[in-house]
């Protein structure tokens, strides 16, 4: 626990070194140490992901790492000094959002450093890693195992934190991102205690399902960073003067978006606040056109690398190479892996299943699935219900 906790100093103190270097560099503000981490790992993220394009994220990247923070803390000095100085407010947070603080920070240290059980960390979890550590990426790597096709940007960010030329076990920064996110809700709470703001008390909720995402910190599932940035773009949506982050909800989301794809409904965030006030993208626009554009070509790349698709694992569009994995292939995991999610073997069966027992056998796969599929699903229709009786919000 406490080698993991010192890692995480670094990772912290890195992340809002580049976060502060993001902010001034787009001319965006935010003080919020969650949001400037969560900044400063996207852009450490895109730059190792150009680095892992030609050469592996070891050793090199890690003196190169060292000599940029030297060099941003020497010329952004006073920004830093004033980040640090504004946040020795932390003292003035109650005992109750301290001992709040203190206790997600030893039980998220606590569950790290356990043993992981998640299948996926053993199946391509950590030899995704590794090979980004040992060679960077490598053309047509989803040929030797498939799952390795998938790596993702979270992947590239846990190599370049995980100091491998240092310890073999760092493999940690899942629990590092959910505890930004206690630190964004903490922060949050102890507004909501000194003002009474409602939306302050919305932001204060993810704690909440901390229970459900512990199941994954001790693994470098992109889940866990996806799950906490939803939850801080949509406490940023929510937000009075939500037009002021607009900037910093897009770069955030392309951070999400380049971690998993599944993140792209997360886009109708910015999109609803150039509806309200479309003069931002004409303030905006070409910070966001660039870093929207870099984020989405360096996706491309890194599976058009690695599998010789650029939107993979969709496989109808490939690029023709000697090392392009064969769409028979891609087809049949895709379909294997839709199959097994509702619990059905063999194409004859499932083509025979109608949507209902197809959807029943989803919902039953299993008792623990059970039980949290119906809870999505009451919570799914359960909230428009309350919110539109208690808390009928034109953003809610």
């Amino acid at each position: 626990m406490i080698l993991i906790l010192l890692s995480w100093i670094f990772v912290f103190f890195s992340s809002i070194n580049f976060g502060l270097l993001l902010t001034k560099l787009t001319k965006t503000e935010t003080q919020n140490p969650a949001i400037l981490s969560f900044l400063g790992l996207f852009l450490t993220t895109i730059i190792g992901t150009i680095w892992a394009i030609f050469g592996r994220i070891h050793l090199e990247f890690g003196i190169f790492l060292l000599v940029s923070n030297i060099l941003i803390f020497i010329f952004l000095f006073n920004s830093i000094k004033e980040f640090y100085q504004y946040y020795s407010s932390f003292q003035s947070f109650s005992v109750f959002v301290k001992l709040h603080l203190t206790f997600w920070l030893v039980l998220i240290l606590a569950q790290t450093a356990s043993s992981p059980y998640l299948i996926d960390n053993e199946s391509y979890y950590i030899q995704t890693i590794r090979w980004l550590n040992e060679y960077g990426l490598v053309k047509g790597l989803g040929n030797l195992l498939i799952f390795l096709a998938q790596t993702s940007g979270w992947h590239i960010t846990q190599s370049i934190f995980n100091f491998s030329y240092l310890y073999p076990n760092f493999n940690d920064l899942s629990g590092f991102s959910l505890l930004l996110g206690v630190i964004f809700s903490s922060i949050k709470l102890d507004d909501f205690i000194k003002t009474g703001n409602a939306y302050s008390f919305y932001g204060a909720f993810l704690t909440l399902a901390n229970p459900l995402l512990f199941l994954f910190i001790n693994t470098p599932s992109p889940d866990i960073p996806v799950g906490v940035l939803g939850f801080v773009v949509f406490s940023l949506y929510l937000e009075k003067n939500n037009s002021k982050n607009f900037t910093l909800t897009c770069f955030l989301v392309l951070f999400a978006c380049f971690i998993k794809l599944s993140a792209l409904p997360l886009i109708i965030f910015p999109i609803m606040i150039v509806w309200e006030k479309p003069i931002i993208l004409k303030v905006n626009f070409k910070w966001v056109f660039l870093f929207t554009l870099l984020t989405g070509s360096l996706y491309f790349i890194k599976n058009s690398i690695l599998s010789g698709y650029p939107l993979y694992p969709n496989s109808f569009f490939s690029i023709e190479s000697n090392y392009t994995i064969p769409k028979v292939l891609v087809d049949r995991f895709n379909h294997a892996t839709f199959t097994s999610s509702v619990k059905v073997t063999g194409n004859e069966a499932y083509g025979n299943m109608s949507f209902f027992q197809l959807f029943k056998s989803w919902l039953f796969y299993s008792d623990f699935h059970f039980l949290f599929n119906s809870l999505v699903l009451i919570l799914l229709f359960l909230s428009p219900i309350c919110l539109y009786f208690f808390q009928n919000k034109k953003k809610l």
